[in-house]
Order: structure tokens, then C-alpha cells, then sequence
């Protein structure tokens, strides 16, 4: 509900990045070889989907929500 009303959308690289995230289980070190960039790129941006969104990407709860969303679209 929180994703589908976000400027996350618009941002291509963040919305790759949170995909890439969600998809891998959250490892940071493997999106950051998947997306080439440094591990604390994909930090950083994580940070910043969080700050965005209003959540703790830390929750199961927060995740699930996450990564159905993510599925619709």
C-alpha cells in the first residue's frame, strides 16, 4: 500500500535496487555484484528507500508487504 503511492516508482534506481534486495534475500553484498556498484552504494539508497517509505526494511512484515507490492506490479 505504502509502494503504490511512493516517488520510488519514479526512481529507477532505487526501485532496482529495493527489487534486487527483496529478490535476493536481502544479502547486500550479492545486489551490489548484481548491480555493480559498492556495498555501501546499496546501503546508502537502502537507507534512503527506507526514509521514503516511513519503514524499518529490517521487518518481516515491512518485507512481505515489500516484495507483494513489488509482485502486482
Amino acid at each position: 500500500r505504502v509502494l503504490f503511492r511512493s516517488p520510488i516508482l519514479s526512481n529507477s534506481e532505487l526501485l532496482d535496487t529495493l527489487k534486487t534486495y527483496i529478490f535476493l534475500h536481502q544479502n547486500v553484498t550479492a545486489v551490489a555484484k548484481t548491480l555493480f556498484v559498492h556495498r555501501n552504494t546499496i546501503t546508502y539508497r537502502l537507507k534512503r528507500v527506507s526514509d521514503i517509505l516511513g519503514v524499518d526494511l529490517e521487518m518481516p512484515d515491512v518485507l512481505l508487504d515489500i516484495r507483494l507490492a513489488l509482485m502486482l506490479l
